[in-house]
């Protein structure tokens, strides 16, 4: 079965599934216990709702890079920050290889992963979103799946119910949920617009 994710959420799965290659072939061990710490480090480095979500509480690079989730994603966040500075082609037993297809993740994805984006796509199909599976879909999920993901986040100071309030998941009951991913206009009563479909203008 194939998943509908949107642009956001598919740039982001596949670059965990490259992190993931690319530090097996650093260090020729099993990464599969560590592609949801791969997740979050391709959440950071996104430009989506979830990945600034993620950077406005605290859960960066840096902090990554730190080993909070382990030594693989802290060598991936490492050697990401490295290569944006120097510019340089990573070494060959290190390199990202290149963008899959949109499914190529599944080939070799470990069933906690799989488990996060079966997830995003049923809570994607219950909401009714068309365009599928957007970043802030897949950060709740992998908070609602991996344990390990949410203890360790946890201990940070960052709770799931953080991340939902940050994103405005919070309380959507009675009041219409904020979409995911949309671009911000420059003018704030068309953002307030576009956001509450209501006419700034206009007087209660």
């Amino acid at each position: 079965r194939a998943n509908n994710l949107t642009p956001a959420a598919a740039r982001i799965v596949d670059h965990s599934r490259q992190l993931a290659q690319a530090q097996r072939s650093c260090n020729t061990g099993d990464t599969s216990d560590a592609w949801c710490g791969f997740l979050v480090l391709a959440l950071v480095l996104d430009e989506s709702q979830a990945g600034a979500c993620l950077q406005r509480l605290g859960i960066t690079r840096q902090w990554l890079a730190e080993g909070n989730l382990g030594t693989d994603v802290a060598s991936a966040a490492v050697r990401d920050e490295n290569n944006q500075v120097e510019r340089s082609v990573s070494p060959a037993n290190c390199s990202i290889p290149e963008l899959s297809s949109p499914t190529e993740w599944q080939v070799d994805a470990p069933d906690e992963f799989r488990r996060v984006i079966d997830h995003a796509t049923a809570a994607a199909r219950r909401a009714g979103e068309e365009e599928g599976v957007s970043s802030a879909q897949l950060l709740l999920s992998l908070l609602d799946v991996s344990q390990p993901i949410r203890d360790r986040l946890a201990a940070a100071g960052v709770a799931a119910a953080d991340v939902q309030s940050e994103l405005g998941h919070g309380n959507t009951q009675g009041s219409q949920r904020l979409s995911v991913d949309f671009v911000l206009s420059t003018s704030a009563a068309d953002n307030v617009q576009a956001i509450t479909g209501a006419d700034p203008d206009r007087s209660p």
